[in-house]
Formats: C-alpha cells, sequence, structure tokens
C-alpha cells in the first residue's frame, strides 16, 4: 500500500497493491485519518471510538467466511480491495492538519486483471461486475459434482 497526501487539495490518496498482498485499512476520527495494514493496530491506537459491529460484514462473514472490502466488521473502519485506491477529503486547513472533522472518501479501481490476450478485461456492453459470468454456473455445477462424489460411500 502506499500513501500520498495533497496538501493544496486536502486530500489523502491510499492505494492498495494490484493483487492484495497486503490489506489496507483506514478509519476518520475528529483528529484526522488513521491507516493500517491490519485492523488491530487501529483498535491498538484507540480507533475508532465507535467500535460498533456493522451486522451485515457479521451475515457476509457467516454467509462465506469472509468479509468483502470496502466493508470490515467494525463499522467504522474500512478495507480497500485490490488494484483500489481510496481518495479521502480530509478537509486540511493550512497551518491545521487534521482539521476537517469525520472524512468523506470515495473508493476507485485503477487495476484490472489483464486478460489472457494481454488487453484489459472489460465486461461485456450493458453488464457491471458484479454480473456473474456465464462461466460462474459452469464452476458452480463443477463444484457441485466434486461434491456429490465426495459424499457417496464407496
Amino acid at each position: 500500500a502506499v500513501a500520498a497526501l495533497d496538501r493544496a487539495r486536502g486530500r489523502l490518496i491510499l492505494a492498495r497493491d494490484r493483487l492484495g498482498e497486503k490489506p489496507l485499512y483506514w478509519t476518520s476520527t475528529q483528529d484526522g485519518i488513521a491507516f493500517a495494514s491490519e485492523i488491530k493496530a487501529l483498535i491498538a491506537a484507540g480507533l475508532p471510538s465507535d467500535r460498533a459491529l456493522r451486522p451485515e460484514a457479521l451475515d457476509a462473514y457467516l454467509a462465506f467466511t469472509y468479509i468483502p472490502a470496502p466493508w470490515t466488521i467494525v463499522r467504522q473502519v474500512h478495507k480497500g480491495p485490490w488494484g483500489h485506491c481510496v481518495s479521502i477529503d480530509v478537509g486540511i486547513e493550512p497551518g491545521r492538519p487534521g482539521s476537517g472533522g469525520q472524512a468523506s472518501w470515495n473508493l476507485a479501481r485503477y487495476w484490472k486483471l489483464p486478460a489472457s490476450d494481454g488487453t484489459q478485461a472489460e465486461p461485456a456492453a450493458g453488464k457491471t461486475d458484479a454480473t456473474p459470468s456465464p462461466l460462474l454456473g459452469d464452476a458452480l455445477a463443477g463444484v457441485h459434482d466434486a461434491a456429490f462424489r465426495a459424499l457417496v460411500a464407496d
């Protein structure tokens, strides 16, 4: 991950690596922004002050055994997805860092996994990244068949 502060615009840019090798978490406070590679580092620093759980993240964890970005189990802590950067409006006034209070943020993808022909993989017309690929159905059918075969006794 990398961080860069644009003082002229009062903006902090955080970027997670392209393949998600290292995590990136952030939270905003009245004093500014804190970011780390682990949630426990933020909590050890006493952040965030409100550690309420995010119910939808708990649901996701119980259903899928992971929590998709940008959610975390802690409502006030956010996680950067791989290949994305987050622009955080920190509202810096000259001579008074972190003066903006609760910061607003915008998440943007800066990298996509290249397609097998070396071009950037783009969704088909009218489809978004959230639209399942037809290959997903084939993969799920294969997993279902393999699981079923594993349940058959000798």
